[in-house]
This record gives C-alpha cells, sequence and structure tokens, in this order.
C-alpha cells in the first residue's frame, strides 16, 4: 500500500524475505525479526510496538533529527543520518557519496527545511541551485514546461501578498482565502508564512490546516493557539512547519 503522512506511524504488517507477518501484538516485532538483525526504522513505526533497533526520522519529538536547527540540516534529515548510519556500519565512503548523489545536500536541506534554506541559513547550501532542483522536480511532478511552472508561482505569489494576516509571538503570517496553485513553492519564493486549509481526499478525509514557514516562535505559537481547534496537531518549530486538522 502506497504509503502518505496521514498512515506512515500505522503500519499493521511487518514483511520480510521469511515471508513472516507481524500480528499486531506487543511483542509482535520481536516474533518476526530473526535473532542476529536489527530493525531500522526509517520514518515508519508499527502499530502496537515500540521503535526497537534503530530509529531515522525527524519528524516527531524523540526523533534524532527533531528539533535541530537549519545549521544541522544534514545531520538532521532522514537521507544525513541514513547517511551516516552506513559510514558508521563500515560502507565505503566512496560507494556512499556515489549512490546518494551529489544534490544530497541540496535534498537534506530542502527536506527538513526549506524555508530557512531557502533564507541562506543552511552552511554550504546553493541557494540558487536549491531553486532550481526544486522548480525542475515539481515542474516535472505536474507535467507543466518550466516557462508555465514560472508563471503560475509568479500568478500565486501576487495572491499570496493579497491574503489577509493574522499575528502570534510579534510575527505576521498570511491567511490564505483561497487556495493557490503550487502554494507551498509560492510560500518558500516570497518568504511569507502562511495559514492554508487543505481539504480532504479520499485517502484521508478529513480538513487539514497548516502553517508553512515562519521562525521557531510563530510555529510554536500557533500549535498552541490551535490546541482547542484542531486535533492530532503536529509540527517541528525548528523546521519552520506545523498543522493539524478539524475534527471530524
Amino acid at each position: 500500500a502506497r504509503c502518505h503522512g496521514g498512515v506512515a506511524y500505522k503500519a499493521t504488517h511487518l514483511l520480510d524475505s521469511w515471508e513472516l507477518i507481524c500480528n499486531g501484538l506487543d511483542d509482535a516485532i520481536s516474533t518476526v525479526i530473526p535473532a542476529g538483525r536489527t530493525p531500522i526504522w526509517i520514518e515508519c513505526e508499527h502499530i502496537g510496538s515500540a521503535r526497537s533497533g534503530h530509529v531515522i526520522d525527524h519528524h516527531r519529538a524523540g526523533d534524532p533529527g527533531y528539533g535541530l536547527p537549519p545549521s544541522q540540516f544534514w545531520e538532521a534529515s532522514s537521507i544525513g543520518q541514513l547517511y551516516a548510519f552506513f559510514l558508521q556500519n563500515g560502507v565505503d565512503l566512496m560507494l556512499t557519496a556515489a549512490a546518494f548523489g551529489e544534490d544530497r545536500f541540496l535534498i537534506a536541506a530542502s527536506d527538513h527545511c526549506p524555508g530557512h534554506a531557502f533564507a541562506g541559513k543552511c552552511p554550504g547550501v546553493d541557494i540558487p541551485k536549491l531553486k532550481a532542483m526544486r522548480a525542475a522536480n515539481s515542474a516535472a511532478f505536474n507535467k507543466m514546461d518550466p516557462e508555465t511552472w514560472i508563471q503560475t508561482v509568479e500568478a500565486s505569489i501576487a495572491k499570496l501578498r493579497s491574503f489577509p494576516r493574522g499575528s502570534l509571538a510579534g510575527h505576521e503570517y498570511a491567511i490564505a482565502s483561497e487556495e493557490i496553485e503550487l502554494g507551498n513553492h509560492a510560500q518558500l519564493i516570497a518568504g511569507i508564512p502562511m495559514e492554508y486549509v487543505m481539504p480532504g481526499s479520499p485517502r484521508d478525509p478529513r480538513t487539514k490546516v497548516g502553517l508553512l514557514g515562519g521562525e521557531p516562535a510563530l510555529i510554536a505559537a500557533w500549535m498552541a493557539h490551535k490546541a482547542g481547534e484542531l486535533v492530532d496537531i503536529y509540527g517541528d518549530p525548528a523546521r519552520g512547519y506545523c498543522g493539524g486538522y478539524l475534527p471530524s
């Protein structure tokens, strides 16, 4: 089954090359992992079992990369943690670097804290290259030619600048009064924190409300402000994002 954010930590089965299936009991993990093997949990979790073994993640409190600032984007990102894990376990440095590619730092910064990366707060990250990489990937994903992609983002930035403003912890943010195309890219390029509403979908029918971009103080204040309004609130102030869901 294809994984998405709503189910990433709700796995129901654990499959391995021996075709053993986890039965959902608290001790299920230990019953299917062969002796001498250590499970590596990369941004996932099994319902009813603790993540025993090695964890690579940066989404929730307690994760190795959670709460780390933009200056440590590589160590904080899951790709950076996996890279380090390989080196710590004897995989050759040249092979590891070749497997992860030259764009690994751009990918890590873009994943861990894109707003801060665009603002030049990730050491060693070339901002023009980062913007070009994200634009090319997004245009390809959305099946748009580069010129159309740029025009679409520019139109969305104009809408973003016209949205009403909210203020928390001394920081302003735009409140999206309508959905804008490629809004996440418009927000990054404009550098304006944006509160948005995302309707539910077949894979997750809940309506999501989130905030993209912003300093840690704003993210933390927004999460606290929405505590009585939203459920399953998530986010990381250090990474510059947060969100939650309207009660069903």
